[in-house]
């Protein structure tokens, strides 16, 4: 019941609906606050949903808030969003701090070390929970 669908599936709809929505460009976001949760099938699927969702050539910038506040639980989400819209207000990612040898099977530019500055005119906030909750949520600048 607690285990994420391996092919991310429902996060694929979750983030093509934001897209579609937000009226994203095909291009897709510049920035993705991730849940990133750290856990070998909870990334894996993550990973899967977003390389379904923007299409296997994507160069997405992404990043996990998390080592730096912990996992917040029903917060996390709420977090990601802010995370995003300072994202795309002041055109800096944050790093995803901790991450000295990520999984080359989720291939991201997933910043590690330390916050990068780079034009951000969209982002996805993205919040997963137990029992198969899958949420997207898309900010673009004006």
């Amino acid at each position: 019941m607690v285990t994420p669908e391996r092919d991310g599936e429902a996060l694929t709809a979750a983030i093509v609906a934001a897209m579609r929505d937000a009226r994203f460009p095909s291009g897709g976001p510049d920035y993705v606050a991730t849940h990133g949760c750290a856990t070998v099938l909870g990334d894996a699927s993550e990973h899967a949903g977003l390389r379904a969702a923007l299409g296997a050539g994507a160069d997405t910038v992404a990043s996990s808030v998390k080592p730096a506040v912990g996992h917040l639980v029903a917060a996390a989400g709420a977090v990601n969003v802010a995370v995003a819209a300072l994202a795309v207000r002041e055109d800096v990612v944050p790093p995803t701090l901790n991450l000295e040898d990520p999984d080359p099977r989720c291939a991201f530019d997933w910043v590690p070390g330390q916050a990068r500055q780079i034009p951000v005119r969209r982002a996805l906030a993205l919040a997963r929970g137990l029992h198969g909750q899958n949420v997207a949520l898309a900010l673009a600048g004006v």
